[in-house]
């Protein structure tokens, strides 16, 4: 897959980075990390404008971050509501948006590019839980120009190593994942044992 759009990227160029860019803030398996270093390269070598390169990966990057949000303030109300239907299920959304309220703000702008394969989710789930689409959108525009700005400038910087900085960006996408996924369980699982605890002291 990576070759491939690696090899399409040298015909199409810039409209192929927006829509992989795009296309990967739905959680598809797409090498935008990967995209993005080759254009830098590219910028290096003469073939690409700096400045038009960041700005349509911006906007292609914010774009589909507005799309997961939306998406999630249309059709996760339904979910929520499903959720919403029992006292207990009612206490826990309850404190999951304390906790967007409280936190939001830093799990948006790290999913943007440290934790980046939770992006997706975290678009979606922002939305269900009517997280302030100002303070979203500004978040997401942070996250999003340490990402852009950040592999574009690694890609121009070691261009000639590009296939060996790919490798440790694919790496590096794993690991945070990971990471990040334990984090998740882990604020999870201090939801419920508060929860029993709630309960047995009642």
């Amino acid at each position: 897959m990576t070759e491939q759009v690696l090899t399409l990227l040298a015909v199409w160029g810039l409209p192929l980075l927006g829509i992989v860019i795009l296309l990967s803030c739905f959680a598809l398996p797409l090498p935008s990390s990967i995209v993005i270093l080759t254009c830098g390269s590219l910028v290096a070598a003469g073939d690409l404008s700096f400045i038009t390169t960041w700005s349509v990966a911006m906007i292609a990057a914010n774009l589909g971050d507005q799309i997961g949000y939306h998406s999630g303030h249309l059709f996760g109300r339904r979910l929520i509501h499903w959720l919403d239907g029992t006292p207990t299920r009612h206490a826990l959304i309850d404190r999951a948006r304390h906790a967007m309220d409280v936190s939001g703000g830093k799990t948006i702008f790290l999913s943007r590019w440290l934790f980046s394969p939770l992006g997706p989710y975290v678009n979606f789930l922002s939305g269900a839980a009517h997280y302030g689409w100002r303070r979203f959108t500004l978040w997401c525009c942070l996250g999003e120009c340490v990402w852009v700005t950040g592999y574009l400038s690694l890609g121009y910087l070691f261009g000639d190593n590009i296939n060996a900085i790919s490798e440790i960006a694919s790496d590096l996408n794993g690991i945070f994942a990971a990471i990040g996924a334990i984090i998740a369980l882990s604020w999870y699982a201090h939801i419920l044992m508060k929860r029993h605890t709630e309960q047995i002291s009642h």
